[in-house]
């Protein structure tokens, strides 16, 4: 539906300038649906993400032949310290044709520029011609920071890293303490009576499940039934 990609020449590039002023790291890529990475990347990867055999690879700029949807940068003394890696790969990464942001995991990720969640987020709110004041974006991780900010009202899970939470309208339970359908089922029957229509519900829901997946949250069980509950009642009740 909406996709920017880097071009291989500055991916290349940008490959070049961080391996040459940044010593130690190790450097995946995202091609296609596919990561790609050099062996050391395997430390800073969460359970769920793994690499096969085909896709490590010496040296990332070998692979970098076609589009790119994002670069990973990862320095083992930096796992505890990414402010300090994200500054550095800011002061050597100059070009407005990509943007530098907080991956979530514990790397740096170089994007498209304007790629970013929160620049996904209001795309997707234009789609389904949704105001932003009745956006809510719920995030955990670093790399939420721009859809937090840009909803009506950015919501941080329980398990936040403290610049999340400080960054976002409420916090909420944690994803173990099952805060996204607790949360929905406190307020989602409030947005009801506030719009009156089912179309609007359809549309809100949708945003939800998106920023539950983008974010990489437990979408659980319940947060699925309090989200259907809610659109039963709505049916019922307006149509």
């Amino acid at each position: 539906l909406y996709t920017e990609q880097i071009q291989p020449d500055l991916a290349r590039e940008l490959v070049a300038t961080i391996r040459s002023s940044i010593h130690g790291v190790a450097m995946g890529a995202g091609i296609g649906s596919e990561l790609f990475a050099e062996p050391k990347v395997i430390e800073g990867l969460v359970p769920g993400i793994e690499l096969t055999s085909d896709r490590l690879v010496d040296d990332i700029a070998e692979v970098l032949t076609s589009d790119v949807r994002d670069l990973l940068i990862y320095h083992p003394s930096y796992v505890n310290k990414l402010d300090d890696l994200f500054k550095k790969v800011k002061d050597v990464i100059v070009d407005d044709r990509v943007d530098i942001v907080y991956s979530g995991l514990p790397m740096i990720e170089i994007v498209p520029a304007g790629s970013g969640k929160g620049t996904c987020l209001a795309w997707l709110a234009q789609q389904l011609e949704l105001k932003q004041e009745n956006v809510f974006a719920f995030g955990d991780g670093m790399n939420d920071l721009s859809m937090l900010k840009w909803a009506g009202i950015g919501i941080a899970m329980g398990q936040s890293h403290q610049r999340v939470k400080a960054s976002a309208d409420l916090t909420i339970g944690s994803v173990d303490e099952e805060g996204i359908a607790e949360w929905i089922e406190n307020n989602l029957s409030n947005f009801l009576l506030k719009t009156g229509t089912l179309i609007s519900l359809i549309m809100y829901s949708s945003i939800l499940s998106f920023v539950i997946y983008v974010s990489k949250l437990s979408f659980s069980v319940r947060v699925s039934i309090s989200l259907m509950k809610f659109a039963s009642l709505s049916k019922f009740g307006f149509e």
